[in-house]
């Protein structure tokens, strides 16, 4: 099996052949850390410096703020 080497990789700068979709619970920058059923949640800043660390770009995100009720806040991540 021949593994590409990663200059070999689809660039920053040309279009990617797919995508990684994240759905995930977020929290308010000026909120406190907290958990929700075992779980840190994190902020919105936080979680794409994350992405960002992995090597991943994001396409596009999609949040959700001002949830009813007691759910939690949730954002929509393209990354690749």
């Amino acid at each position: 099996m021949h593994l590409l080497a990663a200059e070999h990789r689809t660039t920053r700068h040309s279009a990617p052949k797919s995508f990684i979709f994240v759905l995930e619970n977020i929290r308010a920058d000026e909120e406190a850390p907290y958990t929700h059923k075992g779980q840190q949640v994190r902020s919105q800043q936080e979680l794409g410096a994350i992405f960002a660390e992995a090597g991943l770009a994001t396409h596009k995100t999609s949040g959700s703020r001002d949830m009813p009720g007691n759910f939690s806040d949730v954002c929509l991540w393209a990354l690749y």
